[in-house]
């Protein structure tokens, strides 16, 4: 599934540009359309104000070598408003460019995120995905510069057609070496687009990479546990490695551009100085008249930088066009289905009957023929070795994946069947690897159902199971305390919890969230034995009635559960209670012993 998401490998060329700027264009119309059209009515004024200024300056010269100083004064006159146009124009464009340029990235992050959230999670865990939105993301910018782009192309072609009246005067040489000045530049432009493209596709794979390590030894708990083993020092060698073969392929990059900048340089002195030594051999012979010189001179530098101009932004244009591709195929994956059948008001059984499942791209089932029903009102404990299914089964009850082979069945539905949003809320989940947030105790307890009114029962219930208050007690300011340093200020004072304290803050806000069935996928890993026994303890009758399943290593956890169900190789091996297994002598009363005699010999 991964190559489904690959970065798409468009190479630069007009058939690139041609699919993508409608594409933008589209977009940014949707942004903003006055901006747009008002950017696009002073770019229409390139044509009138190229052909004002070099007719003014050429009629201006003329007039004042005839002695007509009525008429150059009205020339001067006609000079100064097309210079206070561009005054007004320049300033105008700067204000709108800025102003769509930050409308732009605000509205597209937010349909970025906004098409994430719709998106079905076993997209989101694909490592191809992963590839693919961390493209987008280096991006963003795209759509903005591929607008600037072509309207400086457009820009420079109508400066072209307002200065033709220039060509009437310009001697066949300097047109000839312009040309082929532009020519020069457009051929090593080329070159230096196809060298950024290459530099793209690099920053993809190896620059990923290279962001690894770098987070690695960046971030100070990733570095602690580096230093701990000594992979700190490995790890900063590789990155020299990947960054040097980018800074290679940069410097290439850079290179082809200056050299083509300097070719189209030299080529361009050329053209001024042949026709400005030919339009005055004119003016001496008599051929052509005095103003053109000057006009020559002003219209000559203008025309160079109207075809650098078009030059280097159809070089843009090519290259940014080929990042849309990656942009429109995010857009491109279909979302997660909305509609499907209600979550029954009935008391919920969940059935898994003979189900198989093989993640994309593994060469094995992950589970194997797992038939077992969870009744509504259970405390049921998933148990087994590390591989054997437990999490993967658990997707597969949260709706992220389909099985491969079997069903899930709700109240008789397939699972699948049901409307995913509708099934998300009927659960409170509780994952192995909880996020840590970045907001005060209090918020976080709340934030699994923010959604809902305020409950002050509810709460109480989550807080007196949980254990939250003692933790909350260990901090100066109680409930309000900021967990979580990475997003906070200094003026949060914010804390780092320990392993322990999450998990107690992830079970409380589990609890607090209305539901229907409660998942905990480890949920007393790192917390101390008192503090379990507490939670365990107290759960029988703090949840009686709703259905609860959790996962867990530690047979103290387990033995609590009305119900335990063994897992190993992807497949239901024992069911029921904990005496009733301890009697069978199996699998779990093996592995119950050899932890039970791990504690005695501590």
């Amino acid at each position: 599934m991964a190559d489904s998401y690959a970065i798409p490998q468009t190479r630069p060329g007009l058939r690139s540009v041609l699919r993508a700027v409608p594409f933008a264009q589209r977009f940014l119309w949707d942004v903003h359309k006055p901006t747009m059209l008002a950017s696009w009515a002073l770019t229409s004024l390139e044509l009138p104000l190229a052909a004002a200024h070099v007719l003014a300056i050429q009629a201006i010269t003329n007039a004042l070598v005839a002695s007509q100083l009525e008429t150059a004064f009205q020339w001067a006159l006609v000079l100064l408003a097309a210079e206070s146009v561009v005054l007004i124009r320049g300033d105008l464009s700067l204000r709108f460019n800025n102003r769509m340029k930050y409308l732009t990235q605000v509205v597209l992050r937010e349909r970025i995120l906004e098409h994430q959230q719709k998106l079905p999670y076993s997209v989101l865990e694909d490592p191809g995905f992963q590839g693919l939105i961390g493209a987008v993301r280096n991006k963003l910018h795209v759509f903005w510069d591929l607008q600037v782009s072509l309207r400086t192309a457009v820009g420079a072609l109508l400066r072209m057609v307002g200065l033709g009246a220039l060509m009437a005067i310009l001697p066949w040489q300097a047109s000839v070496a312009l040309v082929a000045a532009q020519t020069v530049l457009f051929a090593t432009y080329a070159r230096s687009t196809v060298l950024s493209w290459v530099l793209f596709s690099m920053e993809q794979r190896e620059g990923r990479r290279a962001l690894y390590y770098q987070n690695v030894l960046g971030t100070p708990d990733m570095l602690l546990s580096a230093r701990a083993i000594g992979l700190h020092v490995p790890f900063l060698q590789r990155w020299k490695e990947v960054s040097s073969a980018l800074a290679k392929q940069k410097l290439k990059e850079i290179r082809a551009s200056a050299n083509g900048q300097l070719l189209g340089d030299i080529a361009e002195w050329v053209g001024l100085c042949l026709g400005l030594l030919l339009t005055m051999q004119g003016v001496m012979d008599g051929r052509v008249a005095a103003g053109a010189a000057l006009a020559f001179i002003t219209g000559y530098k203008q025309l160079a930088v109207a075809l650098s101009n078009l030059s280097s932004t159809l070089q843009e244009l090519q290259e940014e066009s080929t990042y849309l591709p990656t942009l429109q195929k995010y857009f491109e994956i279909a979302p997660e289905p909305q509609g499907g059948a209600p979550v029954p008001a009935a008391p919920l059984t969940l059935e898994f009957r003979n189900v198989f499942f093989r993640y994309p791209g593994a060469e094995q089932d992950t589970l194997r023929g797992v038939t077992l029903t969870l009744h509504p009102g259970e405390r049921v404990a998933l148990c087994g070795l590390n591989g054997a299914g437990k999490t993967t089964l658990l997707k597969l009850l949260m709706g992220v994946y389909a099985p491969t082979g079997g069903q899930v069945l709700l109240n008789g539905v397939p699972l699948q069947d049901v409307a995913p949003q509708a099934w998300r809320t009927a659960l409170s989940i509780m994952m192995q690897q909880d996020p840590e947030y970045s907001d005060s105790l209090q918020e976080q307890l709340h934030y699994g159902r923010l959604e809902h009114p305020v409950d002050a029962t509810s709460e109480q219930r989550a807080l007196h199971l949980s254990g939250l208050p003692s933790v909350a007690a260990e901090f100066p300011r109680g409930m309000a305390t900021v967990a979580g340093k990475d997003y906070a200020t200094p003026e949060d004072h914010p804390v780092k919890l320990s392993g322990g304290q999450k998990q107690i803050l992830a079970i409380a806000r589990t609890i607090h969230r209305p539901a229907r069935i409660y998942v905990f996928d480890e949920p007393t890993s790192a917390v101390d034995p008192e503090k379990e026994e507490a939670f365990f303890a107290r759960l029988p009758d703090a949840m009686a009635g709703d259905t609860v399943v959790f996962v867990s290593h530690r047979f103290s956890t387990l033995r609590r559960a009305e119900r335990i169900i063994v897992l190993e190789h992807g497949t239901v091996i024992e069911d029921g209670t904990h005496d009733a297994l301890m009697e069978r002598r199996g699998r779990y009363a093996g592995l119950f012993l050899l932890q039970a005699k791990q504690y005695q010999h501590t």
